[in-house]
């Protein structure tokens, strides 16, 4: 567990240094990196936010973002990016990294 954080940390200090546009493949690993890290580093309070966000996040992906975000999914999006002001990515990848937990 302690090397995968290290690895995340890694990546996700890697990506948010860079100058340079990042491709969407990688937005999206940063959006996975940053969603893990915080639940990691969070209270049980954010992780329940998160998880009861999963049914909704799937939902959202599979209409590629033309369905209106529920409540308990904005409630998500708003937390992590409130916990991560430095992250830029789309909807879409957010709402793929909550599923992926």
């Amino acid at each position: 567990m302690k090397t995968l954080f290290s690895l995340m940390v890694a990546a996700l200090i890697s990506f948010s240094s860079s100058a340079f546009a990042i491709t969407e493949q990688e937005g999206a690993a940063l959006a996975e990196c940053t969603v893990l890290l915080t639940a990691l580093s969070a209270g049980d309070d954010f992780k329940q936010i998160v998880l009861h966000a999963q049914e909704d996040a799937a939902n959202f992906i599979m209409s590629e973002g033309k369905d209106a975000k529920s409540a308990q999914l904005k409630k998500a999006f708003d937390l992590v990016r409130s916990s991560n002001p430095n992250l830029k990515v789309s909807d879409l990848e957010l709402a793929q990294a909550i599923l992926d937990l």
